[in-house]
């Protein structure tokens, strides 16, 4: 059994499961929303939000022990800590509080990561394929065109960036067109089938399938429609986070900022001209645990 862990800008990951023919078999998932990327100003992460964090990896190590993993779990830092000044000292903190490494991926690392775990569980049917992983501080296009070429690229475009800085529609467009200027010219031609990853587009899918605890069977291969997003944010938008929190306990205190999730998702369809998302429940942490 081995052990996987994501360090985001709103989310801290675990995954511990096993692979076989080329697949995860999950035993556990637990997820800690620790807003690494809250209030970050100047790119210097605050002391609250890397102590909330440390305090969730040293959950994590008791689960493990409670679970006999004994070997070191593989962790990755993404768009939070890759961008922050100060994060060579929340990386030191995590090392004397667990003894672990932490690895700081770039952009198009996470890209393929999510690639490959997205598509492990999928039936490749010779589709057009792009993967679109929306995380708290930035968003993958990872997209395979002919004879084998990957497209993978980051973009600073995440739910909690979204609501700091407010990012309105036209913001989003402008972040998303290059990247679909991009696709067509290196892939020559736009994806037929799009697949969402990360905790915003699952957790608006269970939220969506009316389900009250996470069930990544359930939520695993949801068409998640244009239709349904647009009929979710006009319920949600004139609620406050707690009454959000109250109407649909699954995005718990995602609840706070799934506006912000709900426009990307949106915008990203718009720009693709795609009618809806598949969404798979395997992303980074089953391309780590396949890496290794």
């Amino acid at each position: 059994m081995r052990a996987a862990i994501d360090i985001g800008s709103n989310t801290v990951h675990l995954l511990m499961g096993e692979v076989v023919d080329g697949k995860v078999t999950v035993a556990l998932q637990v997820v800690r929303t620790t807003r690494l990327g809250e209030g970050c100003k100047d790119q210097v992460l605050l002391d609250v939000s890397m102590e909330r964090t440390v305090n969730a990896l040293a959950d994590f190590q008791e689960i493990l022990l409670d679970h006999g993993v004994m070997e070191p779990p593989k962790i990755v830092a993404t768009s939070a800590i890759r961008e922050a000044k100060n994060a060579g000292i929340l990386l030191e903190r995590i090392l004397a509080k667990t003894g672990w490494q932490v690895k700081t991926i770039s952009g198009e690392e996470e890209a393929m990561l999510s690639f490959a775990g997205a598509t492990s569980l999928l039936p490749d049917r010779g589709e057009s394929v792009m993967v679109v992983d929306i995380g708290g501080g930035s968003t993958e296009f990872i997209c395979r065109g002919g004879e084998g070429h990957i497209f993978a690229e980051s973009v600073p475009l995440g739910i909690v960036r979204a609501t700091q800085e407010q990012l309105d529609k036209l913001e989003m467009i402008a972040r998303i067109t290059p990247i679909r200027e991009k696709i067509l010219g290196e892939v020559g031609g736009l994806p037929t089938k799009i697949i969402a990853v990360g905790g915003t587009a699952t957790d608006v899918s269970a939220a969506l399938l009316g389900i009250r605890q996470y069930s990544r069977e359930k939520v695993h291969g949801f068409l998640l429609t244009e239709k349904a997003l647009k009929s979710l944010k006009e319920e949600l938008a004139p609620l406050t986070g707690g009454e959000r929190w109250e109407r649909y306990p699954i995005l718990g205190e995602r609840s706070e900022i799934i506006i912000g999730g709900l426009d990307i998702l949106l915008q990203i369809l718009s720009a693709f001209q795609c009618e809806a998302f598949t969404v798979s429940d395997a992303g980074i942490l089953d391309g780590l645990l396949l890496e290794a």
